[in-house]
């Protein structure tokens, strides 16, 4: 058994195996790698009617959405989290 690498006088150590992908990551490196090309659009959410663009964007095909909120906005909110889990579930 070998000991740890040394890369300039650090030791490195081993990155631990990677976790199973979830059900979304299986589906999505599934379609990947069946040669289907994926579409995953962004969207800043909290610009204009943002809620809405989610809702087009599924209803165009995209097989996944990333959305973020702007950090200048305040985005913890009990009624701003349910407005969210309403669109995207």
């Amino acid at each position: 058994m070998t000991g740890p690498a040394s890369i300039g006088g650090r030791v490195v150590l081993p990155l631990p195996p990677a976790p199973a992908p979830g059900p979304m990551e299986a589906r999505l490196r599934e379609q990947r790698d069946s040669g289907r090309k994926l579409l995953v659009p962004y969207l800043t959410g909290g610009l204009g009617p943002w809620t809405e663009l989610i809702r087009a964007m599924a209803d165009a095909g995209a097989d996944a959405i990333e959305a973020h909120q702007l950090r200048s906005q305040v985005c913890g909110t009990v009624k701003a989290s349910n407005k969210c889990l309403d669109v995207l579930f």
